[in-house]
């Protein structure tokens, strides 16, 4: 299963956002399954925008078979908008990474 990984990261320090998404993505591999990390695949330039951003990730969350929510994606107004288009696109939503099934 392809899971995408969501929580906050703008406003956080870089190494701080790389480490949380590094250890759900550690965890997801363990558990067989294919993790999807915004911080490994997103574009950086200059003028890009915060729905730039979310276009991006948005395009790739669509290609995914599930959602995980880190537990500060609540304080995110981009992880709070990849819950709701996961939800309108069927896509299966973990709210807790220990609800992860092992293959």
């Amino acid at each position: 299963m392809k899971i995408y990984i969501s929580g906050k990261i703008t406003g956080l320090p870089e190494n701080e956002v790389a480490e949380k998404f590094k250890k759900a993505a550690d965890v997801i591999r363990a558990k067989g399954h294919e993790p999807v990390s915004p911080p490994e695949f997103v574009t950086h330039y200059e003028g890009k925008t915060w729905a730039d951003y979310m276009v991006e990730c948005l395009d790739v969350l669509k290609t995914c078979d599930a959602l995980l929510s880190l537990d500060d994606a609540n304080e995110s107004n981009g992880a709070i908008c990849e819950y709701w288009f996961a939800q309108g696109c069927g896509i299966k939503w973990f709210e807790d990474i220990n609800e992860i099934p092992t293959v």
